[in-house]
């Protein structure tokens, strides 16, 4: 009888004991299953964050060439037919500019009027064609800030298309500029993501066509291994036909056999969408002959398999429960956040993938923020970083002033000398407002020609006027580039602030004005205004 009563003891706690082990068996599993889809979330929430922030700064750039005076003049002699100066040289210097690389190499660029006719571009062949019945132009014309799109030419040759509108001085559309880039460096970004063992990223265009890293695989509509019926098949379809209803979720889909779990996100900017995957075995590596391993060791430890069971579970549960807490942050902005090291294999890749990934977008984060604000010429704050620099310090104090500068004569100088020679002397204006007290006087350029400095919170009177004429006397100075001659001067339009607070824009065309008419008196001088009254100084 006591026999039977042990026995039926032992194989009491061997049952509980293999219950116990199944249970936490399970919750590992899941907890690891889970963990992963949330890290492939995350890796296209890092895609989304970084694609986007890389097209705001090429919009940027572009938007920057449409303010050009020689591009919008083009625009306005196209519309009215009245050609003024050389028109050949004038459109040999507008395409230099469309040439110009927008932080990534410039491949093509063009000017489209209202018509949808291509006006000027590097490419001859494109110039008379008419694109009124293209994606990019219906696109813009119906009132998109920007456009992007992917082409694929012969040879699968890939390029991506962008294109912003062009406004003249009264905020209406003139026409628009077109820019031509190559994908190296976005498949270059993608051959930097490390997604396990057997996992990869990629995009899907909003044409339906797939991009990979480097020249591992080439853009495609759509493999045949891919058109499977899959819900990675209907997503793609959905996208096309702007019947996409989530903007992020799981995707699951066959290539060459194997079966992918993924992730995908819909990009900010909603031209691509960023997907991240790996096989379903590395997702959920648990084999049959594992299970029963894992079985029969617990039911040689029988009582000891509860205490193994908690400790195993701990020891997995709380880095998860990190690596969780982490991720969360990540997703939620916060690129500080790093995950700790795991003793666990599995858990150790995941974790050094997730912070490999972090450091490279917190890396790309912070150039992207710099170059967004900071003129790359001169080193001045930008308009953008100007603006919030206003919205901070206008009206703060009772002495505040902003002075307009536009340079006289750069423009011959970069016809006759080079446009190098006009460049070293926009970085020489850089260097003299620099050297201002930084504690009053607060420059940027805001495009070109044109630079604004606002003064604030001064005591000596007349403070504004003694900047302007110390300015004007520098920038006269500037006689020799190197060996070469030049003759620059500056026109200086001063608007103080009163206490009636207006939009800091129509300051600035206040000051503006203020300037126009130092330009009617003559070279290197300065207009004061004062609110609705006006004295020359």
């Amino acid at each position: 009888m006591m026999r039977k009563i042990q026995i039926t003891v032992i194989l009491l706690v061997l049952a509980q004991s293999i219950l116990i082990a199944g249970v936490m068996y399970y919750y590992t599993k899941s907890a690891i299953i889970e963990e992963k889809y949330k890290s492939l979330a995350s890796i296209t929430h890092m895609m989304d964050f970084y694609i986007s922030q890389r097209y705001d700064t090429l919009i940027s750039c572009i938007s920057e060439k449409t303010e050009t005076d020689i591009l919008k003049s083009r625009f306005e002699m196209q519309k009215t037919g009245a050609y003024k100066g050389n028109y050949n040289e004038t459109g040999e210097r507008i395409k230099q500019l469309l040439n110009k690389d927008i932080n990534v190499p410039v491949l093509e660029g063009a000017l489209i009027n209202l018509k949808g006719q291509v006006i000027l571009s590097n490419r001859p062949e494109e110039e008379g064609l008419i694109l009124d019945k293209t994606e990019l132009y219906n696109s813009i014309m119906n009132g998109a800030e920007s456009y992007m799109g992917l082409i694929i030419e012969a040879g699968d040759i890939e390029k991506v298309e962008i294109a912003v509108p062009a406004f003249d001085n009264n905020g209406k559309i003139v026409g628009i500029i077109k820019q031509v880039i190559t994908l190296d460096n976005m498949k270059e970004y993608l051959g930097s993501i490390e997604i396990g063992e057997t996992g990869y990223a990629f995009l899907i265009w909003n044409s339906g066509h797939m991009v990979f890293q480097g020249d591992i695989k080439r853009s495609i509509i759509l493999y045949p291994e891919y058109q499977n019926g899959s819900n990675l098949e209907q997503l793609i379809f959905d996208f096309r036909t702007s019947q996409l209803e989530e903007s992020e979720g799981i995707v699951r889909y066959s290539n060459n056999g194997a079966e992918f779990i993924g992730a995908y996100k819909l990009v900010g900017a909603g031209f691509c969408i960023a997907v991240a995957a790996m096989e379903k075995e590395e997702i959920m590596p648990c084999s049959a002959d594992q299970k029963t391993i894992f079985f029969s060791l617990s039911g040689f430890i029988i009582l000891m398999a509860v205490l193994i069971g908690f400790v195993m579970g701990n020891s997995i549960q709380k880095p998860i429960q990190r690596i969780i807490s982490n991720t969360r942050k990540l997703s939620n902005g916060d690129l500080t956040a790093r995950c700790p090291a795991a003793k666990n294999e599995m858990l150790k890749e995941l974790c050094y993938n997730i912070n490999n990934l972090a450091d490279r977008l917190q890396k790309n984060e912070r150039e992207l923020r710099m170059s967004a604000r900071i003129d790359g010429m001169t080193h001045l704050p930008n308009r953008c970083m100007m603006y919030e620099v206003l919205d901070i310090l206008l009206y703060k104090h009772p002495n505040q002033a902003l002075l307009k500068l536009e340079l006289e004569g750069i423009k011959t100088v970069n016809a006759n000398l080079g446009y190098d020679i006009g460049d070293k002397i926009i970085m020489e204006i850089g260097d003299i407002l620099r050297s201002l007290p930084h504690n009053v006087c607060y420059s940027s350029r805001l495009g070109g020609k044109d630079f604004l400095v606002f003064v604030t919170n001064w005591i000596a009177p007349k403070y504004p006027e003694r900047i302007a004429e110390k300015l004007i006397k520098k920038i006269k100075d500037i006689k020799f580039i190197g060996q070469v001659h030049v003759d620059i001067g500056v026109n200086i339009g001063i608007q103080y602030i009163d206490e009636e607070k207006i939009d800091k824009k129509k300051l600035i065309k206040q000051s503006d004005m203020a300037m126009r008419k130092s330009k009617i008196e003559g070279k290197n001088l300065y207009f004061v205004s004062y609110s609705n009254k006006q004295k020359e100084t």
